[in-house]
């Protein structure tokens, strides 16, 4: 999984920023999880598109639907310049979207 490009939201507060990630191909289940891995994830599959939510304590949100090829990042005031290339690289090198088991 690659992702293809990213727009930064105008407008935030100065707290926080907030991101727009398209990529190349769409977030499955495993994707999901693996990006979920040392944080806390709220899955709702009952939504009418399956949502979900990734907080990595005072670092960053991650929000999506699943089979989308969008995610939204929200880095918290407490991350830093790397926290959004963390999750860019955990997205391309990190095994998601490969079809390899986990």
């Amino acid at each position: 999984m690659e992702v293809t490009r990213i727009e930064f939201a105008d407008g935030c507060v100065t707290s926080a920023k907030a991101a727009q990630l398209h990529l190349d191909s769409p977030l499955e289940e495993t994707d999901m999880r693996a990006l979920a891995t040392d944080a806390s994830l709220q899955y709702r599959p009952d939504f009418p598109r399956p949502y979900f939510r990734i907080h990595r304590s005072r670092e960053y949100v991650l929000q999506g639907v699943l089979g989308s090829t969008t995610l939204r990042v929200t880095l918290l005031p407490l991350s830093n310049d790397q926290t959004l290339s963390h999750i860019t690289e955990l997205l391309t090198s990190g095994g998601l979207g490969d079809g390899e088991p986990r």
